[in-house]
């Protein structure tokens, strides 16, 4: 495990708790591993009825570490962050995720795989792919459309500006608005509830909700990923990441 990724048991709940707080939560190819068997482990454990996933305080997640863009030829289909991919969308447990502060990128479109998400009033939703000279992923050009409709969509993934707390909760991407001090133990809370519920229905019913909902995520996400992969090499897309990055050290 990455010491990055922190694992607590509240009995049937396991907490996944991102703890990088110094870059903000941004995630490494160690990180994504982590998190990988994190998910696994609690798909295939039967003591686990529900996952709980949190970052800092004030720091929920930067999304991918852009320093690992600068080298495209190694970001292929087996890419840890695929992997992390593939085993959120595909986790057998109810998901409930707490967050507060900014969710960018993957922090954000990570969110739309959860079951249940409770935030406080200074989050706020990024989703910066156009920008960066990318295309949507995670299967979030699908799954944004379907929830909240084709143009509001448009909106948060082509103009790639932050979505507020009390818009995302309106849209229907967030469940509650809660005080920071109480959002810890709020989700936690409803994990719990949701976790004495027999498991069988429970889980049967979330997926049942999830197949008919978006049948063909699956199919989304691999078009996305293959589209993501081949800008992500454009020379373009490269100059921007290195101009951005030498913009931000200079910053500091």
């Amino acid at each position: 495990m990455s010491e990055h990724v922190v694992l607590v048991r509240h009995g049937a709940v396991q907490e996944i708790r991102l703890q990088r707080p110094e870059k903000r939560n941004a995630l490494s190819a160690e990180m994504y591993l982590a998190l990988c068997a994190a998910l696994q482990g609690a798909s295939q454990d039967a003591a686990v009825h529900v996952v709980l996933l949190e970052g800092q305080p004030g720091a929920f997640c930067a999304g991918n570490e852009l320093e690992s863009f600068l080298e495209p030829a190694e970001i292929t289909r087996d890419h840890p962050v695929f992997r992390f991919m593939a085993a959120l969308a595909n986790c057998a447990k109810p998901i409930v995720a707490a967050v507060d502060g900014m969710a960018v990128g993957i922090g954000a479109t990570l969110l739309l795989h959860c079951d249940l998400v409770y935030a406080t009033a200074r989050s706020r939703l990024v989703f910066p792919f156009a920008r960066l000279g990318l295309c949507p992923e995670f299967g979030s050009s699908l799954l944004l459309a379907r929830c909240i409709g084709r143009v509001a969509a448009a909106e948060a993934l082509l103009l790639g500006e932050p979505v507020s707390a009390d818009r995302a909760r309106q849209w229907g991407l967030i469940n509650e608005i809660l005080p920071e001090a109480a959002l810890h133990d709020h989700a936690l809370n409803r994990a719990q509830a949701l976790a004495v519920l027999p498991a069988q229905a429970v889980q049967v019913s979330r997926q049942l909700i999830r197949t008919h909902a978006y049948p063909e995520l699956p199919a989304v996400m691999a078009a996305e990923a293959e589209q993501f992969l081949a800008m992500l090499a454009q020379p373009a897309v490269q100059q921007g990441f290195r101009d951005f990055l030498t913009h931000r050290t200079h910053r500091t």
